[in-house]
């Protein structure tokens, strides 16, 4: 059985947490080589933003499991 997607994209998430320093580093998500999205952790606030490239939004969350959501959205929508 394969891996789950939402898993993986979690995982990254909590290394973000994990590797937050005094610079949130952004992290980029791709889709089939393209990138779709940057996600930044701010460990002063434990937030994520998100910014989606196509679309030219731009979100907050203060949830692992919203943010993971979305961005499963973003990379496994057809």
């Amino acid at each position: 059985m394969e891996e789950s997607q939402l898993i993986g994209i979690i995982n990254r998430l909590k290394a973000m947490q994990e590797d937050a320093g005094d610079e949130p580093q952004p992290r980029r998500f791709e889709k089939e080589g393209v990138e779709m999205a940057q996600v930044v952790y701010h460990p002063e606030t434990q937030t994520y933003s998100l910014d989606e490239y196509q679309a030219k939004e731009h979100f907050e969350f203060d949830n692992i499991d919203l943010i993971a959501i979305e961005l499963f959205e973003l990379l496994t929508d057809n």
